[in-house]
């Protein structure tokens, strides 16, 4: 399960029906945040013992949304946080795919790579997005190591 924080900053903010907030953060800069808990199921396959492609689906349940509001004023930063969970669907889904490299040839080894996401929900009930639709799209980069953990075996008795 992967948590992943989606959502895009450097928006102009919107208006919320009250002339004294919208004044105030007319000249703002509006930051949308909007966390889905992901479960991917991929096929994976290596070629060279360290290349490998992946592929499959994911699907995302959302946990929570918020818009952040934010401008300076008389000399001092003003933010304002609204919840809009309801502004967003709960579950998400579309296609995963990826490219990575392994550091070593060992199964269990460092590596590195590039997973791509595609979704294919509709994934907005907003009306004042310029969007009709609005789907979930992700470009990521790892890097995963190896821990070596220890575990004893206490006989006991």
């Amino acid at each position: 399960m992967v948590k992943s924080n989606v959502g895009a900053t450097g928006m102009p903010t919107y208006s919320l029906g009250d002339p004294d907030f919208d004044n105030l953060y007319q000249e703002g800069v509006l930051t949308t945040k909007v966390n889905y808990f992901y479960l991917p199921i991929m096929f994976h396959q290596r070629f060279n013992n360290r290349w490998y492609l992946e592929g499959g689906l994911q699907a995302g349940l959302r946990n929570k949304a918020k818009d952040i509001f934010e401008t300076d004023v008389q000399g001092g930063d003003l933010l304002f946080t609204l919840d809009t969970r309801d502004d967003y669907t709960r579950l998400d889904a579309g296609l995963i795919g990826g490219l990575g490299y392994k550091f070593k040839k060992e199964i269990k080894s460092m590596s590195a790579g590039v997973h791509y996401y595609q979704g294919f929900v509709d994934i907005t009930k907003l009306s004042r997005l310029i969007l009709k639709t609005l789907h979930s799209t992700s470009l990521y980069e790892y890097r995963s190591e190896l821990v070596k953990s220890r575990w004893k075996n206490n006989n006991l008795g």
